[in-house]
């Protein structure tokens, strides 16, 4: 290979490999594996009158989701799972936004339930803003959750599945949690009295505990 004023590195674009196999006896043994489920062949492999069958299947996940397996339904009653999510990098975020091209669009995730043959709609309420922070999500147990055998097991089957858009840092989960419920750990005073003017500009006044949750109504007399 020569460049301008003299010789430099070689610089292969593609490299191509070629293998020839001799089979001198039946197949052993020949097994499929699509949609994480492995399917015998064995028979149809070696008998010419048997139906042929198919090394792959179209599966009909057409974008990445989260599964969920339970092994009982949930209750007719208003649910909650928490979800735990760890906060971007140093630099994540910086460096995703430098990368992101303009026509980007935020992302969105579909929450469905198992029932029968079919994926439905759970209607659930994503506070966790599609896995950019940690909170909880929340929905109604659908009356109709049934079994559904998905990875080989058997289990009453929620998935968050990815419809569209992009991510700006892609999520990462801790946890998730069943049966769960926000609180916040406070002291609630009132009529605290923080000082008086002196009519001087820039006064400063402190509370006697802190910090100060969001929301708190001030008082001028």
């Amino acid at each position: 290979v020569t460049t301008t004023g003299g010789y430099g590195p070689a610089s292969l674009a593609s490299l191509t490999l070629n293998s020839t196999a001799t089979q001198s006896g039946p197949v052993a043994t020949c097994l499929t594996y699509n949609d994480f489920v492995y399917r015998d062949c064995t028979d149809a492999a070696k008998t010419a009158d048997l139906p042929s069958f198919q090394p792959f299947t179209v599966t009909t996940e057409m974008r990445p989701a989260l599964y969920l397996g339970f092994d009982q339904p949930f209750d007719n009653r208003p649910m909650t799972l928490y979800v735990r999510v760890e906060p971007p990098r140093p630099g994540e975020i910086a460096e995703a936004v430098r990368n992101a091209t303009p026509d980007a669009v935020a992302p969105r995730v579909v929450w469905e339930y198992a029932s029968g043959g079919e994926w439905r709609s759970l209607g659930a309420v994503d506070d966790t803003k599609v896995f950019a922070e940690s909170h909880v999500i929340r929905f109604v147990g659908p009356p109709d959750f049934t079994v559904r055998t998905e990875f080989g097991q058997e289990r009453y089957w929620l998935r968050a599945r990815w419809e569209a858009g992009t991510f700006l840092v892609p999520p990462r989960l801790r946890r998730v949690l069943t049966n769960t419920t926000l609180a916040t750990q406070a002291t609630t005073l009132q009529r605290e009295v923080l000082g008086s003017s002196t009519g001087e500009a820039n006064q400063v006044f402190r509370t006697t505990q802190a910090p100060v949750l969001q929301g708190q109504r001030l008082e001028v007399r």
